[in-house]
């Protein structure tokens, strides 16, 4: 049901559309939502910062349609059509579809976890995902800030991975909203009650979790990976329920961001382009 009612709207608007269409409407929920319902003190709604992560991310959209041929759902077609890949083996040809749908989603959610510690390990990738931790402030519109050198590298190292398993177009897709959806939630300025909060953690990174990993110590920064679920961090001894900073009278108030930056190269967009060349 799943794959043919995204191969329905893929006919139709076309895979990017389908993206755009999702991309734009979970944003502008948690938008209002974080609006109405805010955890901490929030930025104006249209603050420089807010615009300037929403500028990047329009600057890596144009880009990646110029690197159309890096996109994973190329990479997910060129593997059914040519039948490469793992899942195109007879073996799991004779499984079902949602099956193969289900294990490949979770599959890149997997890698995706590893890649993201990877970025954190390797200095000359941390200077590019650094951009994305230099955000002061949490917000869905925080989930948008990546550098474009970033986004092509994670899109490369996710074609890679998809070309190598032969993954399903429809599973590439689903991976993809999975993805940003989870993204724009956990780093959104959502109030959820307590009670919910912690059952909530139990299976997906919340806004509380992932908070902690946008700290400005390195104890916390190096700890939740995890853009959905929790198991990951859980399986892989880097899941963290409180922040080495965490003061109970004040329990969401230690700073966020990088320690080694100033102000003037965390503000503007094109400071935020130039920083990883930057001592």
């Amino acid at each position: 049901m799943l794959e043919n009612a995204l191969h329905i709207l893929s006919a139709s608007i076309g895979e990017g559309g389908v993206r755009l269409v999702l991309f734009l409407g979970v944003l502008s929920l948690f938008l209002i939502l974080e609006s109405c319902y805010p955890k901490r003190k929030a930025d104006h709604f249209f603050s420089k910062r807010r615009i300037n992560n929403i500028s990047l991310s329009l600057i890596n959209t144009i880009i990646l349609r110029l690197f159309s041929f890096l996109l994973a759902t190329q990479a997910a077609l060129f593997a059914t059509t040519h039948e490469v890949g793992l899942l195109n083996l007879d073996f799991f040809n004779e499984l079902p579809n949602a099956a193969t749908i289900i294990g490949a989603v979770i599959c890149l959610d997997f890698i995706i976890y590893w890649q993201h510690r990877l970025f954190h390990a390797l200095p000359i990738l941390w200077k590019f995902h650094r951009v994305h931790h230099s955000d002061q402030q949490l917000d869905s519109t925080s989930a948008l800030r990546f550098h474009t050198i970033e986004i092509l590298l994670s899109m490369l190292i996710k074609s890679s991975v998809v070309m190598s398993l032969g993954c399903p177009v429809a599973a590439v897709i689903a991976f993809e909203v999975l993805l940003s959806t989870c993204a724009i939630f956990n780093h959104s300025n959502l109030r959820i009650p307590l009670k919910t909060e912690a059952s909530l953690r139990l299976i997906l990174i919340t806004p509380d979790i992932h908070r902690i990993h946008h700290s400005q110590q390195l104890e916390d920064s190096n700890q939740n990976f995890g853009f959905s679920v929790s198991l990951w961090d859980r399986l892989f001894n880097s899941f963290r329920e409180q922040s080495s900073e965490n003061d109970k009278r004040n329990r969401d108030n230690y700073p966020l961001g990088v320690k080694d930056l100033s102000e003037q190269q965390c503000t503007s967009l094109a400071a935020l382009i130039k920083q990883p060349f930057q001592k």
